[in-house]
């Protein structure tokens, strides 16, 4: 069992939608006396990051979507009897790096969605303002799989459905989010 590296690579099929809660939280500190104004014209906050300031969909966003997966998939583990995909798909796919979205700053707008104001289904709802990428976007990172069990047709299978069906950011289940993904081995 040795390490293989692919190159993962997503095409927007609709807009990806994203709410950073870490850059929200440190704003709510501040003291804001209108959050619903100050979210309209620094909605750009509310994007995820890396270290050097580019656009990415974080690794835990990436690893959730595909641990959504195994659902959708017809093909089953080889000789694993009652073990399905995920507990494969949690312990041996690894993403080494956020996927870097390839939009510029300019594109991206401000989506105002009306939302639970306390968090639980049917509350009453507020405004907020979310940041979308706008078609066409792309993403790209590398993943590492540990596991002969997981091989390059099973990989493609799993992100298919991903992309797919599943759907990455926030809002994926309003149906934003969704791509067409290659896997590519390395």
């Amino acid at each position: 069992m040795e390490e293989r590296r692919y190159s993962w690579q997503a095409t927007g099929l609709t807009p990806l939608v994203m709410n950073n809660l870490d850059a929200a939280m440190a704003a709510q500190a501040t003291g804001l006396r209108d959050p619903d104004a100050y979210w309209k014209d620094h909605y750009l906050d509310l994007c995820y990051k890396n270290d050097s300031g580019i656009y990415e969909i974080p690794i835990k966003m990436l690893r959730a979507s595909l641990l959504e997966t195994p659902r959708f998939l017809t093909i089953k583990p080889r000789g694993q009897r009652g073990v399905g995909w995920y507990k494969y798909f949690e312990s041996v796919v690894q993403w080494e790096l956020g996927a870097v979205i390839d939009v510029e700053a300019k594109r991206i707008f401000g989506w105002r969605a009306y939302v639970s104001s306390n968090g639980k289904k049917g509350g009453p709802k507020v405004p907020k303002t979310r940041p979308v990428f706008p078609l066409p976007w792309k993403a790209a990172t590398i993943i590492s799989v540990f596991d002969d069990l997981v091989t390059a047709d099973v990989l493609q299978a799993a992100c298919d459905a991903q992309g797919r069906k599943c759907g990455m950011g926030d809002a994926r289940k309003l149906g934003y989010g969704r791509a067409d993904i290659e896997v590519l081995a390395i």
